[in-house]
């Protein structure tokens, strides 16, 4: 039985044993597919595979069997891997924006001790050291007010008098609690990356 015949059992008529038979035959080419459009590991190329049995299943009713499956489902599958494509270019764009905000953050907040000031020398190169991963877990691991203060300033591009008139908090208020919020977010990427060299012990 070929994949029309299939597709015909599975999709007009929803006979209970034929999906899965189609999904069968057809799942190499669609895998390969979208392996090779996307250019992506495995994993992403399973992940946009059932999503393209997905649609096929969910739009079954507009397939014409004069068309052929493997027109439709190809189409299905083109647009699949379009949209994984530019999800994954947002992805990289935003880490990258990401990076650029943060960098004049790690620079400029003041270190709250003399016990804290080889953080000044560990900025050179840190976010370049760090995975987008680390980027995005230092973010989250911010109080709920530090990450909408800092994103505010930094992602959404918003001035203090902005996010004061967003917040209804003094703009005096805002920047103070930014300059916190800075330090507490340095405090948690500096320790990631080890020191160009140890500490002086204290003498006596």
């Amino acid at each position: 039985m070929d994949l029309d015949q299939l597709a015909v059992l599975a999709l007009k008529q929803e006979l209970e044993d034929a999906w899965p038979m189609l999904i069968e035959e057809a799942w190499p080419g669609i895998i390969g597919y979208c392996t090779a459009m996307a250019g992506t590991e495995k994993q992403d190329a399973n992940s946009m595979a059932n999503e393209v049995f997905a649609r096929m299943w969910d739009s079954r009713k507009h397939w014409r069997e004069e068309e052929g499956l493997k027109r439709w489902m190809f189409t299905i599958a083109s647009n699949v891997c379009a949209t994984a494509r530019k999800s994954a270019a947002n992805r990289k764009i935003r880490f990258e924006v990401l990076r650029t905000v943060l960098e004049p953050v790690i620079r400029t907040a003041k270190a709250p001790s003399a016990e804290e000031q080889y953080f000044e020398s560990s900025a050179e190169g840190l976010l370049d050291s760090l995975s987008d991963e680390e980027l995005l877990s230092a973010v989250t691991r911010l109080h709920e007010k530090d990450r909408a203060l800092i994103s505010l300033r930094h992602w959404a591009d918003m001035s203090p008098k902005e996010i004061s008139e967003r917040l209804g908090i003094a703009e005096g208020t805002v920047r103070a609690q930014l300059t916190r919020a800075h330090g507490r977010l340095r405090k948690i990427l500096a320790p990631q990356r080890p020191l160009a060299k140890p500490l002086k012990e204290e003498e006596g």
